[in-house]
């Protein structure tokens, strides 16, 4: 039975599965951003090329809410937002089709289910479960539930208790967004090695 969070193995493997073209670039940028950035599928749709930070590791969403990335995560955003550039001449979303139309939801869900399938990894994959499986991961790392509900953007505790589960309630940790730890991949698994 699914629990609504992958582990971390299924998160790589996904990236893994992702080809090795413009087209996986973009795929991997849709696996990481919500997996590491906890963005919403619309949030994600909405991003502009300008949106992302790359010095800085932030990504500027919609509605004035700034997310932190770690450095990796930044340079698999960053792999997408540079071959964007060179493929499509016309300005518009960050997440587009290889002519720079608008992506569609219902692609990036399918998108997403065919990753899995290749895979192998037979719990359902979509931008809410990787943003479940962020703030799970945040809340193991010791993150405080603000600065998980920060993070996911959740207004109130009780929307981000829908993605949390035995989440500590109180105290701050020191570690930063910008600095976590991620998980040993192959380097030409998403263009960028282990931090």
């Amino acid at each position: 039975m699914s629990t609504g969070i992958l582990s971390t193995e299924q998160v790589l493997a996904l990236l893994r599965a992702c080809p090795s073209s413009p087209a996986g670039l973009r795929a991997r940028a849709l696996i990481v951003t919500p997996w590491r950035g906890g963005l919403r599928l619309a949030e994600m749709l909405a991003l502009c090329p300008e949106d992302l930070d790359v010095a800085a590791g932030r990504l500027s969403v919609a509605g004035g809410r700034v997310v932190q990335l770690d450095r990796a995560a930044v340079g698999v955003v960053e792999a997408w937002g540079v071959a964007r550039a060179a493929r499509v001449q016309v300005e518009g979303p960050l997440f587009c089709t290889m002519r720079g139309a608008v992506l569609d939801a219902s692609y990036v869900r399918r998108e997403l289910r065919a990753l899995a399938d290749r895979a192998g990894v037979l719990d359902p994959v979509s931008p809410e479960v990787l943003r479940r499986t962020l703030g799970a991961e945040l809340g193991s790392e010791g993150y405080s539930l603000s600065e998980i509900r920060q993070q996911l953007g959740q207004a109130s505790t009780r929307s981000a208790g829908a993605y949390l589960r035995n989440v500590p309630v109180e105290g701050e940790t020191g570690a930063r967004l910008a600095h976590r730890y991620w998980p040993v991949v192959p380097p030409d698994a998403c263009g960028v090695e282990s931090a």
